[in-house]
């Protein structure tokens, strides 16, 4: 069974989407939060990268 991480960034969210490796980076956030997103990802072989649309409202 996956398991999803959640990475707060603000007013948005990155998920990391694993079971066990390789794993999925789900959207990035703002660059503000690199810091926090890069640590989250250590322990993790990150193998791809998905990002969603923006839709500004």
């Amino acid at each position: 069974m996956s398991t999803v991480q959640r990475i707060r960034c603000g007013n948005v969210n990155c998920y990391i989407v694993s079971e066990k490796d390789p794993a999925i980076l789900v959207d990035t956030g703002k660059e503000k939060y690199l810091d926090a997103v890069v640590e989250a990802c250590k322990p993790y072989k990150i193998k791809l990268i998905v990002l969603t649309p923006f839709r500004p409202r």
